[in-house]
């Protein structure tokens, strides 16, 4: 499910289960959380693998992260980068976090990985 905000970006809701204990008070509760999506400028959704275009140079998307998921990389950029953003690799300049903030032309979306 898709739900628009008051910025008019958009964020995905996910259900989950409540809780991951072994309390049967919460068996078969789930409660919503929502998850930014990050687009491109184009329009088309960000996705992990994507093959992109960045200042040029051609690269994919490694990782994206927009919420707190538990590895310790992705949850350092959601701390210091409010709003998130994406992880580029490439084979010229490596790899280069860009906040959701600076996703702007310089990023262009050529294709979906073959993966998803």
């Amino acid at each position: 499910m898709l739900l628009a905000s008051d910025s008019g970006q958009q964020r995905r809701v996910r259900r989950e289960p409540a809780s991951t204990g072994h309390s049967s008070h919460h068996a078969g509760c789930w409660r919503r959380v929502v998850v930014k999506t990050l687009r491109y400028p184009s329009g088309e959704e960000v996705l992990e693998g994507d093959h992109v275009r960045y200042l040029g140079e051609t690269g994919s998307i490694e990782f994206i992260a927009t919420e707190r998921n538990g590895e310790e990389a992705a949850d350092w950029y959601v701390e210091e980068f409010e709003g998130g953003g994406v992880m580029i690799t490439n084979e010229t300049f490596g790899r280069v976090f860009l906040s959701a903030t600076d996703i702007d032309d310089h990023l262009q979306f050529v294709s979906r990985s073959e993966q998803q």
